[in-house]
Order: C-alpha cells, then sequence, then structure tokens
C-alpha cells in the first residue's frame, strides 16, 4: 500500500473545491493557468525558501601551501595564522599528553594552545623525571615513578624543551600559539588550514632547524583559497610567495610586513 503524501493531498483537495467553484462562473481558462502554475512551482511548503548553496561550498577561507627548510628538508615544522581583528572562541583549556614510554618522549613535537595543559605519565617500568631550561616554561616535575603521571599549564607562547635528568637522551619539544588556526607540515612539506574566518591574518611559522618568523600579513575573505610557497635556509631570509586569491575575484593580494 502506498503511503500518503500530505502535501499532494491538500493540492489534490484544492482543486476539487476550486473545480466546483468556478463551474458555475464558466471559468475554465483560469483554472487551466493554475494547473500550468502549479506544475511548474509545485505544492507550497510554509517555511521553504530555495537554497541555491551547494553543500560542498566552502565554509571560511583557506590556506594551504608549501614550507621547506632546505638546510633539513625534514625538520619538525609549524605554520599558524593568528586573527590581528577577532578573537577566536575559546573553550575551556585542554589538556595533552606526551608519553614517556621506551626512553622517548611520545609524541616528540606537540603543538597546543596557551593556557592548555600537558600532562606527562610515565609508561616506562623505571623512574623518570621531566623538567625544562627554556625561559617560555621553566619547570621540575621532579623524579616519578612508573604508572605515574604529572601535568603543568603552559601560559605563555614560545618554544619548551622538555628533557630528563636521568636519561640525557630524551628530548621534547612543545610549541605554544595563540591561535586555533595552525597545520603541521606533511612529508611532502605541503600543509593546509581550513574554515577561517574573515579577517586579516599574521602569518607565522616554526622550523627546528631553519628558524621562525611571524612578520607577514593576509587579508581573506569568505571562500578566499591562498597558495603559499616557504623556503627557508639556515642562513638569510626566508623566500615567501603568496599567490593571488581564488573564490572572490574582487578581492585584492595582500603580503606584506606587519609592524
Amino acid at each position: 500500500m502506498k503511503q500518503h503524501e500530505p502535501a499532494r493531498d491538500f493540492l489534490s483537495w484544492l482543486l476539487v473545491i476550486l473545480f466546483r467553484s468556478l463551474r458555475p462562473l464558466r471559468s475554465w481558462p483560469f483554472f487551466f493557468l493554475f494547473l500550468i502554475s502549479a506544475g511548474f512551482t509545485g505544492p507550497w511548503i510554509p517555511g521553504a525558501l530555495p537554497d541555491h548553496r551547494s553543500p560542498d561550498s566552502p565554509k571560511g577561507a583557506t590556506v594551504r601551501g608549501v614550507l621547506l627548510c632546505r638546510s633539513d628538508p625534514q625538520t619538525r615544522a609549524l605554520v599558524y595564522l593568528v586573527p590581528t581583528k577577532s578573537n577566536p572562541d575559546r573553550t575551556e583549556p585542554q589538556t595533552h599528553t606526551m608519553l614517556q614510554q621506551g626512553l622517548r618522549f611520545i609524541p616528540t613535537f606537540l603543538v597546543i594552545q596557551k593556557g592548555d595543559f600537558v600532562a606527562f605519565p610515565n609508561h616506562d617500568p623505571l623512574y623518570h623525571n621531566v623538567f625544562s631550561p627554556s625561559p617560555t616554561r621553566l619547570f621540575n616535575l621532579g623524579i616519578y615513578a612508573p604508572g605515574e603521571s604529572r601535568r603543568i599549564r603552559f601560559d605563555k607562547t614560545g618554544v619548551v624543551h622538555v628533557l630528563c635528568h636521568l636519561h640525557p637522551q630524551m628530548h621534547g619539544i612543545i610549541v605554544v600559539i595563540d591561535t586555533p588556526y595552525f597545520a603541521l607540515p606533511q612529508s611532502d612539506h605541503t600543509f593546509q588550514i581550513t574554515n577561517l574566518p574573515p579577517d586579516t591574518y599574521t602569518l607565522g611559522f616554526w622550523t627546528e632547524h631553519c628558524g621562525a618568523s611571524r612578520q607577514t600579513t593576509l587579508n581573506l575573505l569568505e571562500g578566499n583559497i591562498r597558495t603559499i610557497q616557504i623556503v627557508l635556509s639556515s642562513s638569510g631570509p626566508p623566500e615567501i610567495l603568496i599567490e593571488e586569491p581564488r573564490g572572490h575575484e574582487d578581492q585584492p593580494s595582500s603580503a606584506r610586513p606587519s609592524n
């Protein structure tokens, strides 16, 4: 048995009433005009408005490209964008984890936001110590037994080197930034940051062996796609190439040193 469609049943009922009301008036042209218009427009459903947006339409802007350190192509690296006009909505501080396992910090490289916590659980069958001599976050969590965990908060942006007094070969790096918009380049040096709200951004990057910079600004509109090529070396200034924006033909390019 076929199920009834409420919109179609309502339209049929309306046509019957209209047909009976028009018979005495002999207004057949109006009746057929109504039928033709209903065929083109379909049943009217209250609150249903046409939506011409594609479900695949981008939300916000996208910045993508390549970051290459010539001195060490496999160096650990980070690309990030800091909005200059608006502050991204921030939820409660998050707790990240850097394990001590196999006489290593896992992961050895961690990116967090300012105000977040990092926990250092000891998954080895021996005692460990966690400390940092970095000015960004000086700390020493002491020596603790297998199965224990201690954590600490990072309230300042910068780079933090994490070490162990008992095992000098252990070394981890934590980079603290003040934005949720960042990416770690892939093995082929490509990166992509998506869903960026319209704003003026400061482009920053950090590499372990080719230095860091935060001096270029980008103006982004809804749907913009910007492609950036960043080539670095251990000596000399960075080479930054920014293509014209795609997604808005009337959006001018902007890539200039920030004050």
